[in-house]
């Protein structure tokens, strides 16, 4: 189910467009150790112009161009409402929160969506691939040297899908000691 945000609301120094849209495939940035939010660098789908920090962008740069008809997996309800999402370590007996158990494991969590959640993922990842391959070591200089962030070397995230909703409520568990 990829990396959830604790705080998936993105920074309001951010263009308008990337505030009302939200992430982005193709969004490259950091998970902020603070807030548990996405913080968006830059996006190598889209042209300079349209970047949410056009100087951190490379004068040379070359947006991959992608096809929304073939190059995306779109889903409107990927989650139905009252959906719930859980942890690998968590099994759902049904749909009702209170009848999950947990498997033995220390932690446990679960997302509920009670309007459910679109979906959209990356068909063709390969070309993100090679496309990090290629420029990784520059993101990374852009990350520490342009915005000045201070990550390590395997902190930045290129967003290949999302599920986006309009609420959400999150539940953990955990234990301690042994059993």
């Amino acid at each position: 189910h990829g990396y959830p945000l604790w705080t998936p609301e993105l920074k309001i120094q951010l263009r308008e467009n990337y505030q009302l849209e939200g992430l982005k495939i193709g969004d490259v940035g950091i998970v902020s150790p603070n807030d548990g939010s996405f913080d968006v660098l830059f996006n190598i789908t889209l042209p300079q112009s349209e970047q949410p920090y056009p100087r951190l962008v490379r004068e040379d740069f070359t947006p991959i161009v992608l096809d929304p008809e073939a190059d995306f997996a779109t889903q409107p309800r990927a989650v139905s409402v009252h959906g719930v999402i859980p942890s690998e370590s968590v099994e759902l007996i049904s749909q009702e929160i209170h009848s999950c158990d947990q498997r033995p494991s220390r932690y446990g969590a679960v997302l509920v969506l009670p309007e459910g959640a679109r979906s959209c993922d990356l068909v063709n990842e390969k070309r993100f691939l090679d496309e990090a391959i290629r420029h990784g070591i520059d993101w990374y200089a852009c990350a520490t040297e342009k915005a000045g962030r201070l990550i390590n070397n395997d902190s930045l995230y290129l967003i290949t899908g999302f599920h986006k909703t309009h609420s959400w409520s999150l539940g953990a568990a955990g234990r301690t000691g042994s059993s």
